[in-house]
């Protein structure tokens, strides 16, 4: 059964391209939430550890300000790290968006994500390796290529022999 989408014709493939431009979007979720917890993590490890400095033998000569301070300087670090999963989120969500529209090029952006998410082990690699299998199909690849059964190209029209 071939589904109509934007003027595109997609064979039987389609759901599992659903399901994996879904899957963009819990990855995105998750990474949002995972901003929130670095966060709070970051502020509760900054607590945790001057107030570990305050048991020690001799915290009555630390100057907790001061220390306070260079943990504040750190503090850019965690929001460059916040920032930079936020840039990688919000891309996730558009190639996914694109990809659940049929996108050639989120065909190859979701593969490329699906490499990157093979270093997030356990749950990463599993799904990094789902989107590279589901992608790399034949029947995909040709799907993504195709428009109203004619095949999709810039280049110049094929040579016919006599």
């Amino acid at each position: 059964m071939n589904v109509t989408v934007d003027n595109r014709e997609f064979g039987a493939w389609t759901g599992q391209v659903r399901a994996v431009a879904t899957a963009h979007y819990f990855i995105a979720a998750a990474h949002l939430s995972l901003v929130f917890f670095v966060r709070t993590l970051w502020n509760k490890s900054i607590d945790l550890a001057i107030d570990f400095a305050r048991s020690l033998p001799d915290a009555g000569v630390i100057d907790y300000s001061v220390l306070r301070d260079e943990f504040a300087k750190l503090d850019y670090f965690a929001y460059i790290f916040m920032a930079l999963i936020c840039v990688f989120t919000v891309l996730i969500a558009l190639n996914g968006w694109y990809l659940a529209r049929g996108s050639a090029s989120a065909r190859v952006g979701a593969i490329v994500i699906g490499v990157l998410l093979l270093t997030a082990f356990p749950i990463g690699t599993i799904v990094g390796a789902w989107f590279i299998y589901v992608l790399i199909q034949r029947e995909v690849a040709q799907g993504f290529n195709t428009i109203r059964g004619k095949p999709r190209g810039g280049g110049a029209p094929p040579v016919q022999h006599r």
